[in-house]
């Protein structure tokens, strides 16, 4: 087997490649056929020579990895051939027992199981806890629909949300049931995870709204079956090596697309501020009021971004909360859920007045819309 060695202290170039004699469990030991190994300060430091004595023979380092149960010693029955495990303290046992290598032998009281069925449900008890709302009155088949879609780099409207919707849902579903034929445990974590919690709290709690957002994590552990199964077409060559690398190469541009696209996910507010320019003489101030998840550190947040992306940083000038309170603003950003009911005039303590100019809609997800305000015949009559 293959093994990472070192034979004397000091910086990373002392570690060598090595092959090495695969070991045999031993009375109440377990062999471990290593998939993952997590480097910890004190491997480095052991490494080199920062703690520990000298390197009496060859080491291979690395306390704690992850891996599938490969042979059981005698007198083992908490673990069978095949499990899952976690092992921590593997370096402990003897200085040719680090995880940092492709099998390893422990005591079995070094490993803890990881068990597919165990992560489900902890999926399932997390996903019940949350709070569903902030979105705009919904449709199911839509919102599932712009979930995959977002995932994906997609559109989020019209009829190519559908058609990469489609794709996608085509591909969850082929590697749903890959993962099922090859007996893979994982797919338990993946139906559950990805699908069933999610329906069912859908299905129970009845939200009144819905955005695509609240399925971003399920959507995650999907992408995760999926790229098991496209690494395993790869790994076939062939047809299916060149499906697979044409899928992913269009999902890594879609996906760069999607994020610097402006308005890809916060809905109007690209329009928004455009508008406040173009209606404004000057330098418009513009405020937040402080309310839902408005505030200065998100409003003004947004405002600087997209006030740069339209290339109006210098024409547009955003002030605290604190400050309109006092000075007044010549617009007010009120940001709220869609479906929450809008006010067409408010009023500040000091009796400064502000009537509704427009209402920005939503971006699928964000739920949120901006509604803008300007003070009571101030902007409109600088502009006529």
């Amino acid at each position: 087997m293959r093994a990472v060695t070192y034979t004397r202290p000091g910086d990373p170039s002392v570690l060598e490649l090595v092959d090495r004699p695969t070991p045999e469990p031993g009375a109440g030991e377990i062999r471990i056929r290593l998939l993952v190994s997590g480097v910890n300060p004190t491997d480095w430091k052991s490494r080199s020579g920062a703690t520990g004595g000298e390197v009496a023979e060859p080491t291979v380092p690395n306390h704690d990895g992850a891996g599938v149960v490969d042979e059981l010693g005698a007198g083992v029955d908490r673990f069978s051939v095949g499990d899952r495990v976690w092992v921590t303290l593997a370096g402990a046992v003897g200085p040719a027992s680090g995880t940092a290598q492709e099998y390893t032998v422990v005591p079995a009281e070094r490993a803890f199981a990881l068990p597919a069925v165990g992560i489900g449900l902890f999926a399932i008890v997390s996903l019940a806890g949350q709070e569903i709302g902030g979105g705009p009155p919904f449709d199911i088949p839509v919102v599932v629909a712009q979930t995959l879609a977002v995932v994906s780099g997609g559109p989020q409207y019209g009829a190519g949300l559908w058609v990469v919707a489609a794709v996608s849902g085509s591909l969850v579903a082929l590697a749903l049931w890959a993962a099922y034929r090859s007996k893979d445990d994982r797919v338990f974590f993946y139906a559950t995870a990805g699908v069933i919690a999610p329906a069912l709290i859908v299905l129970l709690r009845r939200p009144p709204t819905l955005a695509p957002r609240y399925f971003l994590v399920p959507a995650a552990v999907l992408l995760l079956a999926v790229s098991s199964l496209l690494a395993r077409d790869i790994d076939r060559g062939g047809w299916r090596r060149v499906v697979a690398g044409a899928l992913i190469t269009v999902h890594v541009i879609a996906g760069v697309w999607f994020t610097l696209s402006p308005n890809a996910s916060r809905g109007g507010y690209r329009a928004a501020l455009t508008h406040i320019v173009e209606q404004s003489v000057g330098t418009p101030t513009v405020a937040s009021t402080n309310r839902f998840g408005g505030g200065d550190w998100r409003t003004g947040m947004l405002v600087h971004y997209y006030a740069r992306a339209i290339g109006a940083q210098g024409r547009l000038q955003y002030v605290s909360a604190d400050k309109a309170a006092v000075e007044g603003a010549q617009w007010v950003i009120d940001e709220a859920l869609d479906n929450a009911p809008a006010s067409q005039l408010i009023v500040d303590k000091h009796g400064r007045q502000y009537t509704m100019d427009r209402v920005y809609p939503a971006g699928p997800l964000s739920g949120i819309v901006w509604r803008v305000y300007r003070q009571h015949g101030s902007i409109a009559a600088d502009k006529q």
